[in-house]
């Protein structure tokens, strides 16, 4: 990324996230009506990005940015929706889970910024690891179609929540306002039942990372498009979070969508794999990637709001 590119790019990251927690300060419920607006700012924040590296690098670079953005915008809804699970389970209000999702989509971010390079310098060894990584998302989406949710998940049975159990003093099915931790009377220190839910969700995203970025990485290998584009979609899912909550019903079609996009982009990475290592002359163009990710998420919100319609 170039020095201007990189001065921009970090101008507009800290111009949204300081308006947004100004905008958030305070351990109140976000309205649906302010959770759309927001979502349209970042969106329309990472659009201005984009259209700056149009401007002034090149067009094939600003239509990976897009490509690698609405990719990480599309696997990220599925796990939204888990996100929404833990918060009933743990019982913990809309009023306190923005402060939950603040944490935990930082701690996000910096977990795709290790995959993201572990899986770049991965796949300089050999072509060979884009077939297994590919095949890796095609697992994933596999994973997702045959998956059932009719039963609640014991969440007191993840590995986040018993190594949090064993290791640190908690304060049981309490909470302290927005606190993680609160000092006791006897002056030790106890973790609140919100952080509990905290480390589930990071368990959680950690998870889905190993789906998500060999997924982008189909895009590109370049980090300075990447990052970006992991960044400024994950900046907008906090407030997503909360119009997705009051819309969930409406699209009941996004998450086929998702799992038709992950079994595209691992079929795209073997293919493209296959061809950079025999020459076979067959592969799958980023711009075909840009089209088929975007109308497929277009197409599932247009199915939901039909089937809606026709419920109604």
């Amino acid at each position: 990324m170039e020095n201007t590119t990189l001065i921009i790019f970090a101008i507009l990251l800290i111009l949204g996230i300081s308006a947004d927690l100004y905008s958030h300060r305070g351990c109140k419920e976000i309205s649906f009506k302010d959770a759309t607006v927001w979502s349209i700012i970042w969106v329309l924040i990472s659009v201005v990005f984009g259209g700056y590296i149009a401007s002034f690098e090149s067009v094939d670079k600003a239509h990976l940015f897009f490509t690698g953005y609405l990719l990480e915008k599309a696997l990220s809804i599925d796990n939204l929706f888990v996100f929404m699970a833990i918060f009933t389970w743990f019982k913990v209000s809309n009023a306190l889970a923005h402060r939950v999702l603040y944490w935990g989509i930082f701690g996000a971010i910096v977990f795709r910024l290790i995959f993201v390079l572990l899986g770049t310098t991965i796949m300089e060894f050999s072509h060979w690891i884009g077939v297994i990584f590919g095949l890796i998302v095609i697992w994933s989406g596999y994973k997702l179609l045959v998956t059932t949710k009719d039963e609640e998940e014991d969440f007191s049975k993840n590995a986040a929540y018993k190594i949090a159990e064993r290791f640190i003093p908690i304060l049981p099915s309490v909470f302290y306002g927005d606190k993680f931790f609160i000092r006791g009377g006897d002056r030790i220190l106890y973790a609140t039942p919100l952080f509990l839910c905290l480390v589930v969700i990071e368990m959680s995203d950690i998870l889905f990372a190993f789906d998500s970025v060999p997924a982008i990485l189909a895009i590109t290998k370049d980090i300075s498009i990447i990052w970006p584009a992991m960044i400024f979609a994950m900046c907008g899912l906090r407030t997503m979070y909360f119009m997705l909550d009051s819309l969930k019903e409406l699209f009941v079609y996004l998450e086929k969508g998702v799992i038709f996009i992950l079994f595209f982009i691992g079929f795209k990475l073997i293919i493209n794999s296959v061809d950079e290592m025999f020459q076979t002359g067959y592969n799958i163009h980023n711009d075909v990637s840009l089209f088929v990710i975007a109308a497929t998420l277009l197409g599932s919100i247009i199915l939901s709001m039909v089937r809606k319609k026709h419920v109604n």
